[in-house]
Parts: structure tokens; sequence; C-alpha cells
């Protein structure tokens, strides 16, 4: 058994994930670390060098590239669930199961979300009505310049200093503004219809992003094999912020 994990984003990487959680990992499941593998997506702050293709078609391509094992388990957090789908559908015979944390698979939902959210705090009539597309530079242009924004990610604040701890030792693992804009304004989601992989999602009961009505019964529309569970104390991060209660719930949906 091998595992791939794909973080969210775009322009974010896997850099504290595999720091926090690859060793639990490896000790719950009895497995190899070399058998745990953390992708990062294409980014300049890692020497990616711009391809002919899009930046999306880059990023989907890095993470189709990462899944090299006939069996594999597939973990996805956010946006990657976009990507974790429709690699069920197209890679079916390796992936063996799917877990989807905090999943973000109607990435406009999210944005309108984040919309909302910054215009409460600003108080924003603009950001209120505004749009949910990416394309709406003047709203993403006013939710940037709300610098508390990421704190609103996180329900456990020591797991969110930690993560930010560990991102901010080096340029190559810090956030990819480059990277998420070009990903962002060339996506092109084609979701599956339907797919057999046994799916679990994991969602934060705080997430302020990440609307768990509205993305579950999206999934259970592809997913016809699927559960979903709810963390009482995490928010978008729930592998992060109840690490140990993740890993049990792996042992548990992996091993049943």
């Amino acid at each position: 058994m091998n595992i791939v994990y794909l973080h969210g984003g775009p322009g974010r990487n896997s850099n504290a994930e595999e720091q926090l959680l690859k060793n639990k990992i490896s000790s719950a499941l009895n497995l190899d670390q070399s058998n745990i593998f953390f992708w990062h997506e294409p980014s300049v702050n890692r020497g990616y060098k711009h391809s002919s293709l899009s930046p999306y078609e880059a990023w989907f391509d890095s993470a189709k590239n990462s899944i090299t094992h006939k069996n594999t388990i597939l973990i996805a957090h956010s946006f990657a669930a976009i990507a974790a789908l429709s690699l069920c559908q197209e890679l079916s015979s390796s992936i063996k199961k799917l877990i989807l944390i905090a999943p973000a698979i109607d990435i406009f939902h999210v944005d309108k979300m984040i919309f909302s959210l910054v215009a409460n705090i600003k108080n924003s009539d603009f950001l209120k009505n505004a749009r949910s597309d990416f394309f709406n530079l003047d709203a993403f242009l006013q939710v940037a310049d709300y610098p508390h924004l990421e704190r609103h990610y996180w329900a456990n604040k020591l797991a969110m200093e930690q993560y930010w701890s560990i991102n901010s030792s080096s340029p190559q693992w810090q956030f990819d503004v480059t990277s998420f804009i070009g990903v962002r304004q060339t996506l092109n989601v084609q979701l599956p219809s339907n797919i057999n992989t046994p799916t679990m999602a994991i969602y934060g009961a705080h997430d302020e992003v990440v609307n768990f009505h509205h993305q579950n019964n999206l999934i259970k529309k592809i997913a016809s094999n699927y559960k979903s569970v709810i963390f009482a104390n995490s928010a978008h991060f729930p592998s992060l912020e109840e690490s140990d209660h993740f890993i049990h719930t792996l042992q548990n949906f992996l091993y049943p």
C-alpha cells in the first residue's frame, strides 16, 4: 500500500503536513516512510519553469504523476479534491480508497464564503453583493487587503502557529501568489459524473470557508460509495488541528 497526500491551495505545498503527519501515519499503519508521498505543486518557489501547459494543466498533471503505484490510498485537502475525484475516474485501477479533507469541489462557492466572511468584518456592501467569480478582481483585492484572513481557516491556533512556523522556514515553502493566480485563472474543472472508489470526507465543524452541506451534497452525487465525518474541534485543516483523531479515523477507514 502507498499513500499520496495532495495539499490544498493553489499556492500552497505539503511541507508542514509532511513534517507533522508522516511519522504518525507510518507508525499507525505500519508503513515504511518511502511508501508515503507528500506532493508539492509546481512552483517558482521550488524552481519550476513554465511549460507549454496552462498553469492548471501543469498543476493537474503534476498531481496525476504523483500516483505511481497500483495500490494507492489518495488523500486530498481542500482545492485538491477537484483533482482527486477526477483521478479516481482516470486511474480507477490504481486508487483503492480516497480521503477528502475539507473538500472544496465547488471552488466558486468557497470564494463566495470568503467574500461574505471578509464583507462582514469590513462591513463592505460591495463584497456582500460580489458575484462568485475568480475574475472579479476588485473583490479579491479587497479580500487580499484583509491581513488576518488565514486565521479564519483554523480553530486550533496552536496547530496554525506550527503550520506557519514550518512553512516560513524557507522561501520554497511560502505561499506562491503566482501559482494561485495562474491556476485559478486557467481553471477548467471537469468533475466525473460517478466514481466507485470508496470515499470518505472529513470536515471541520468550525470551517468558515467550506460549507459542509453544500460540498457534501455535491460529492454524494459523484461518489457512490461515500461517507463523511465532522471533527468537532477543527476548521479548515482537520488533519492538522486534530491529528490524532485524523490518524485514528484513517486507520478505521482503511482497515474496517
